[in-house]
Parts: structure tokens; sequence; C-alpha cells
């Protein structure tokens, strides 16, 4: 095999239209994905959404019948999927949809389709089933399931040649299959990560937040020592050496800040199938940055966003400002979920959002009352509107549970926590509160401060499905839960800093990423920006979220007002369909949405008559 280039390094694969699987079941996953063997293309697999509550399951219904828009594939496998989900699929799709429930069934029928069923077999053990579905694709062989194969090299053969790595972590063997359709059609190398300790993730967040939160004297070194030992076990685990890339398929570590002399991404587990899908489709099909948006909170008097928007100007996007004066959280949540977007930039102070700590009594399993203790954070996400003449205003909530029973919630028994937990969200409406203070912090509420308070990114519900923005956040703190809710909202791919950035890094590093870097792959144009402006790499916090070949700032060719309408029009139809649904993006969600929409239409008609 020839030696890769750069170009083939972050050549963006295409679309494996033959086939797309949908199941939970990772043995399935794994057996449909070795009949198909074309080089450079993604086979694109997506998990079952499970009912965890109304709100989310609608969401993750919708999220998967959008990806499989993306992909348009000839064949739809719904492996073992119950009924309601597979006629919600099957009537979104225009594929030929097989259902099956057994691998012979599965098998048969893939082959009346008209798939060949390869001669010979690559067995593996079922906790080998990412590391052998590469090796069957590679070798063109069938992979067959079996519990005493002999164990597979966990590097799946490396080659030298090879230059890219896809690393994966965690025990979701299904996500293990995905990791291994896109090194075959990344032309990389797949290493299942050996697990770290089960805690390390939660120290070393706890320490940055610490730190960050100023609680005590000793946050500093107490992170340190957290990042040490996360850096000491990762490189360890990584086989990085001799790479010119690395993806890590993750549950949510930072492994790019442990694995600093080499370029590299993640892509979070859980939004895996929808962010490679948006990543490829965006790259392949998308014409360019049509619409780009910054939101300035005014927060610093030195800021990188008048270079920000000389850059947008000159690349020919149609781009909307919101500025201090109208950064309000009510605006920019509402803005940010209606408007069709290509890429964010948020120029702000980032946090943890600060709230309240409840106290009301819940009833224990043998129906004794007992104290049990939240915290809840609250992001406007309307103005104050008049419904069946009453004054209404939409937010949302993000709760932390902290005790039960004067007992830390981790501590209580998993049985006594769901009954609790089950309790309050069907109940705590009408709970009467026994204690309230305020705190300056509530875990997890990843926020960015705007001129009226806090915009928790996590309150955003999606992003308009038919662009998945990139979106730079160029605040403090603002991965982990900023990065993980951006992502499973539908931005296709994300920036954000690991823990306090210095205000001149943080608009040098902004400024030459714009006049130099645009319509380049953006995580590598943040590695090598990153090594030139930060001497010290312990100082390289920047990391980036989505697929690997996703390029910043394209330029688009064309009239972008004139896109951008066709755009809006079409969200703004879609809308309409929502307006009469039971759904939590009906009723006066999608009233709202239709509001903001028509007056981006009536904005983009004047700037495309003029």
């Amino acid at each position: 095999m020839k030696a890769e280039t750069d170009s083939d390094l972050f050549a963006v694969p295409r679309f494996c239209r033959r086939l797309a699987i949908v199941s939970n079941d990772a043995t399935a996953l794994g057996v449909a994905s070795s009949l198909v063997h074309q080089p450079g293309e993604y086979l694109a697999v997506f998990r079952e959404p499970v009912e965890r509550n109304a709100i989310l399951f609608q969401r993750d219904l919708a999220k998967c019948a959008n990806s499989l828009r993306f992909v348009r594939p000839e064949v739809l496998l719904l492996y073992d999927v119950r009924n309601e989900v597979g006629e919600f699929l099957e009537t979104r799709s225009q594929a030929m949809v097989i259902r099956a429930s057994t691998h012979e069934e599965m098998l048969q029928r893939l082959e009346s389709a008209g798939f060949s069923m390869p001669d010979e077999l690559v067995t593996c053990r079922p906790c080998d089933i990412g590391i052998g579905t590469l090796a069957a694709r590679r070798s063109r062989r069938l992979l067959v399931i079996d519990e005493t194969a002999s164990p597979i090299a966990n590097s799946g053969g490396r080659e030298s040649s090879r230059r890219h790595l896809v690393a994966v972590d965690g025990e979701d063997l299904a996500i293990h299959v995905l990791a291994a359709n896109y090194a075959f059609a990344t032309h990389a190398d797949m290493q299942v990560l050996q697990p770290c300790k089960d805690d390390l993730r939660t120290s070393v967040y706890a320490a940055i937040a610490d730190q960050y939160r100023g609680r005590d004297v000793s946050a500093e070194s107490r992170a340190g020592l957290a990042l040490n030992e996360f850096e000491l076990q990762v490189r360890t685990r990584v086989d990085s050496a001799d790479r010119a890339f690395v993806t890590f398929i993750t549950d949510n570590l930072p492994y790019g800040y442990a694995v600093r002399d080499v370029p590299s991404t993640h892509i979070f587990a859980w939004s895996a199938p929808h962010c490679i899908t948006s990543g490829i489709f965006s790259e392949c099909e998308k014409p360019g940055t049509i619409v780009a948006a910054t939101v300035d909170a005014g927060s610093f008097e030195q800021s990188e966003i008048a270079a920000v928007h000389d850059a947008l100007h000159r690349l020919g996007c149609v781009t909307f400002v919101i500025p201090p004066e109208s950064a309000q959280a009510a605006l920019v949540s509402q803005f940010l979920m209606s408007i069709p977007l290509d890429f964010v930039f948020i120029c702000s102070h980032g946090r943890e959002a600060p709230g309240f700590r409840f106290t009301v009594r819940i009833p224990d399993l043998s129906g004794h009352s007992q104290d049990f203790v939240y915290d809840a954070a609250i992001s406007l996400l309307s103005d104050v509107q008049e419904r069946d003449g009453q004054e209404m205003v939409r937010v949302a909530e993000h709760m932390v549970y902290r005790s039960y029973g004067g007992e830390a919630w981790k501590r209580v028994p998993r049985e006594l926590r769901k009954h609790v937990g089950s309790y309050f969200l069907k109940h705590h409406d009408k709970l009467p509160v026994v204690a309230r203070e305020s705190v300056p912090f509530v875990p997890h509420s990843a926020a960015i401060q705007l001129s009226d308070g806090y915009l928790m990114l996590n309150s955003l519900q999606a992003f308009d499905p038919a662009s998945s923005p990139i979106v730079f956040n160029n605040s403090c703190l603002s991965f982990y839960d900023a990065a993980s809710s951006a992502v499973e909202q539908g931005a296709r791919a994300y920036v954000g800093t690991l823990w306090p950035v210095g205000t001149q890094v943080a608009c040098d590093l902004a400024t030459e990423l714009f006049e130099k870097h645009r319509g380049q792959p953006l995580a590598q144009s943040l590695f090598e920006l990153q090594r030139t402006l930060v001497p010290d790499s312990c100082d390289r916090i920047y990391v980036h979220v989505g697929c690997h070949f996703t390029r910043f700032c394209v330029p688009f060719q064309g009239d972008a007002a004139a896109a951008q309408l066709e755009r809006v029009s079409a969200a703004i139809t879609r809308w309409k369909r929502a307006l009469h649904e039971q759904t939590p993006f009906g009723g006066s969600m999608a009233e709202d949405i239709i509001a903001s929409l028509r007056v981006a239409e009536r904005r983009l008609s004047q700037i495309k008559g003029t």
C-alpha cells in the first residue's frame, strides 16, 4: 500500500448507498456490515431510539429519520427493532425495508435483496466485534460470531502506511462497530482503548471545575494532579507513535489533551451516528458556508469579534450579528434553535450557571417521607407572552440531584434512587418546598454569560436539522457539558476549551484561524495554531469535536441570500407541520420559531433585493 498524503488523510468518505442499519444488537450490526466492502464508503449504522422520556424519544426518532435522509440508502435493515420505531422510520424512508430478528433471517433476507454472501469467514468473540468487523470488511469475508474464537489483535492489524488512527473507548459494542466502519471508510487503523480508572473522568472534570470556581486554595494543585494522572494513563494506552492524526470515539474524555503531539478530534459515542452522517453530508453535498452567526456578549474590551466579522464578510456569506445590547438569553436561544446556520461563533464568558438548592419531602419505599435535596438552574427560552389570558414564559430547567435522607445521591441504593427519581419527575411541580437557598453554580449547567444573565447550552433543544452548524465557543470552560450538548442538539462540529483561557490567546487564535485557515480542516488548523501561539503544551486547551475532515468556513459560490431564503422557507414548512403535533416541538414552540423565521425571511428578501 502506498504512503498517504495529507490530501488522502483528510479525504471525505462517501456514503454507502446500498445499505444502512438500525439496531441495538452489536453482533447484528457487525455481521451485516461485513457484507459491504467498497473502499472509501461509510456504512451508516444507528442505534434504535430508546424511550427515556417523551422529549428525548421524539427528538431521537427525528434525528434518526433525518440522518437516514442524508444517507438515502437503497436498503434499510431494521434488526430487532420495536414496531413503533420501525413504522416511524419506514414511513419516512424510500428505501426497501428489511426487518429481521435473528442472524439467519437477516442474512437470508439480505441475500434475497442482492447482497453476496462471502465464502470465506472471519470469526471473532462478541467482545472483539469492532476489530472483527474491520478485519472482515478489509479481507472481504463474512463475519461470524463465536464465543470460542481466538482473540483478535487489538490494533486490527496495524499498517505503517496508515497514518490515521481511530481509537474507541467504552463498553458499548455497537459503537465499536461504528468505529470500525468509520476506520474502514477513512482508511484508518483502529484501536480499542483499555479502560481507565472508573472515576477518572469524574475526578478530572471535578478538579477542573473546582479550580475555576475557586472553591479552595488546593483546587489548582488537585486539578494538576488529576490531569497528570489522566495524561499518564492515556499516553500508555493510545498507539499514537508515527501517526498524523487520531480520532477518538469516546464516552466524553478529552483524550486529545493527553496526546498533544498529534492532531486529534473527538466524536462522542452517544451522538456519533448522527455526528458522522451530518459531517459527511455537509462536506459532500452542502455548497459551502451560506450563513454564519456571531454572538457577542460585550464581555471584553479587547475582542476578536471585529476580525471575525471582517473575515465572514470577505467570505461572502450572510452574517447575522447579535451585538451586546441584543445578546439576551431568550433572543439568542430562539435564534439558534430556529435559523438554519452553517457556522456559529460565540464570544462571551463561560461558566456554570447560578441557581438554587431546594429541599422537598419524598416518601421512601416504605412510605416514610425523607428530605430530597436538588440544585436547579433556569434559562429563559422566550419573552413574556400572553396565552389564554395569562402571561407566560418558556424556560428550561437543569437539575442536579444532591442527596436523599441525608445520604449523598450517588450512595443511595439503586432501587431507591430509581423510585425517588421517578416520584420526583412525576410530582415535582406539586411538592411543597421545605427549604430554598441560592447557590453560585449548578454542576454541569454549562452556560454563556449574556446581557441579561446566563444561557445554558443544554437548554437548546435542537439546531436546524438541515444545516448542522459548526459551533466555535470561544469562552472559558466550554468543553465537556457544553460540547456534548451542542453535538447532541445537532451541531456537526464544536470547538471549546477545557478551562479558563487567557483573553489574548483567545483573541489571537480566533483571529489567526479566520484570517489564514478558512476552508481548511478545522481540527488540523486548531492543532497548528495552538502549537504556534501557545509555547507550553500544557496550556493548549482548545478541543475539537466532530469528523476529522470537517472544513472551516468553506467559501460559497453563489447568491448566499437567495440560498438562505430557500432554506428558511423550507424550515417554515417543516415547523408548520409541527404546529398541531402532540410533541414537545409542537404548539407554542413551533409558533415562536415560525415567527423568528418570518423575521429572517423578510430581512433576507431585503438583502436579495439590494
